[in-house]
């Protein structure tokens, strides 16, 4: 079981993890690309910044879950030390992209509410 894991498994969350912030980055240059030649369905950077949070929080947390399995089979202390650093780098990250969606979200609800009453 654990050489299933750590041979198998684990390279294979990680691999689930970056794809997905590949994906999300490519989506986010094409939407991009889209709105710069003038694309009504994106009609503001915001929508785009969003929905790139969104997939580089979720490959976060699941290159996360690959290292916290990766070291929950075998861990020495200097395993341990290498979680935490890593935890704490990803858990910074994820923070401050969820502020940045937050933020965006209230703008994006607010600017919503400012078009609707002035139609």
């Amino acid at each position: 079981m654990v050489a299933l894991t750590e041979h198998y498994l684990k390279p294979m969350l990680e691999l689930i993890g970056a794809a997905i912030v590949v994906i999300g980055v490519l989506l986010a240059v094409f939407r991009y690309a889209l709105f710069v030649v003038g694309s009504k369905k994106y009609p503001g950077v915001e929508w785009i910044q969003l929905d790139l949070v969104h997939y580089l929080m979720f490959g976060l947390t699941i290159q996360v879950g690959a290292d916290v399995l990766g070291t929950a089979v075998a861990p020495t202390v200097a395993d341990l030390g290498a979680l935490a650093g890593i935890v704490l780098i990803r858990a910074t990250l994820s923070y401050f992209l969820s502020k940045d969606l937050e933020r965006g979200l209230e703008e994006t609800q607010e600017k919503r509410r400012k078009d609707e009453t002035e139609l």
